[in-house]
This record gives C-alpha cells, sequence and structure tokens, in this order.
C-alpha cells in the first residue's frame, strides 16, 4: 500500500539517519529569533537517530489536543461526513503518541496511535520577523483501533500521511492546522479511505 510505504519512509528517516553529520551541527551559525526574542531551535538534522529519541523519551512528554473533521467518500456506511478528537503526548520533536475518538453518523473508533514526524522551520531566516516561528511538519500516522456500533468487532489498521502548520500563541501553546490523507482497515462499513482538516493545541514541545 502506498500509503504505509510513505510512512515506513518516514519511520526510517527517523531511526536510520543517526549517521549523518550535518555541517550546521559543526559550527554554531548565526542565531535566529522569533518577533518576542526568543531563540529559534535549528531545524533537526536527525543526528542522533534512535539514541535521541530513546532518551526524549525518558525525558518527559508535552501535551496536544486536537478536533478535526473527517470526510470518508467510499466507505460503505451511509454517512460520508463526520469528525473526532485526538489527545495525547509528544515524546520529542519526532515521535508522539495519542488516543482518539472518531464520528461517522455514531461513534465509529476508539483508537490509539504513534506519530512520526520532522518540524522545520522554512522562514526562520525571513527578513519578515513575524514569518519566523511558523513551523511546518510532514507527518506520518500509524495506529490501531477498536470499531464501535455498525462496524466489525476486531482489530483495525489506521494510518495516514500529512503535514502540519503551527503558529499563534495561546494560554503557554501553540495553534496548529494541518491536513492528513488515510485509511481504515478492517474496520467493517468505515473500511475505506478518508481525508481529516485538524486544528490542534500544543504545549510544551
Amino acid at each position: 500500500m502506498k500509503l504505509n510505504k510513505l510512512i515506513f519512509g518516514l519511520a526510517v528517516l527517523l531511526v536510520t539517519a543517526g549517521g549523518l553529520q550535518a555541517q550546521t551541527n559543526n559550527t554554531a551559525g548565526p542565531v535566529t529569533t522569533n518577533l518576542l526574542g526568543s531563540v529559534l531551535p535549528n531545524n533537526p538534522t536527525i543526528q542522533g537517530g534512535a539514541q535521541e529519541i530513546v532518551d526524549a523519551i525518558g525525558s518527559g512528554s508535552n501535551g496536544f489536543a486536537s478536533i478535526y473533521g473527517t470526510y470518508a467518500p467510499n466507505i460503505a456506511a451511509p454517512q460520508k461526513f463526520g469528525g473526532g478528537i485526538l489527545g495525547g503526548w509528544n515524546f520529542n520533536n519526532y515521535v508522539g503518541t495519542a488516543l482518539g475518538l472518531d464520528w461517522l453518523g455514531q461513534f465509529s473508533m476508539v483508537s490509539a496511535n504513534v506519530t512520526l514526524q520532522i518540524p522545520i522551520y522554512p522562514f526562520r531566516n525571513s527578513q519578515i520577523v513575524w514569518l519566523r516561528p511558523v513551523m511546518i511538519t510532514p507527518l506520518g500516522i500509524i495506529g490501531a483501533g477498536h470499531p464501535m456500533t455498525g462496524s466489525s468487532s476486531g482489530v483495525s489498521e489506521i494510518s495516514d500521511v500529512g503535514g502540519q502548520m503551527k503558529f499563534g500563541h495561546w494560554l503557554g501553546g501553540n495553534f496548529g492546522v494541518g491536513f492528513t490523507w488515510g485509511k481504515w482497515l478492517d474496520a467493517g462499513n468505515y473500511s475505506g479511505t478518508r481525508y481529516h482538516a485538524f486544528l490542534d493545541w500544543s504545549i510544551g514541545i
């Protein structure tokens, strides 16, 4: 499946790129700040590979919550539009976990997933200061769910790929918007392709 290959590729990039040595890690380079004078982190080089992920998991977590709309054009269930909520933890800038609840005409799935992501600051050196803290994050999601009423009674496979843009600050956290495309498998009438547009708020990372 093309979707799973994309997610696998993102995982390989996160875990195996530890052997790559970026030149920017060997020099201090210019310091970039946002409108408030806060120093922005460097764009990730993933130099530490798997060890960085392991170290970050041991050091704590950072919470986030998302609400999203869903369009599922080719499922067998009569309801094609819906939405859901997602809440979880980012262990670091690259790995997070979450629990979700989906609704398509009725509550259709409870799920748990792992998110693999690579945040970058494409405008960090922009002359437009307010653009500097804008963060673009390609991401992939893999997970398992338990179908609810109107679906099968087994374990379903969930996978998504997409991207997110973070901006703005409120109550000590950051707002983000994004879009993903994915599939549910082994979910009875709810199996099929779906598209998600979401708004999220995160604290910490």
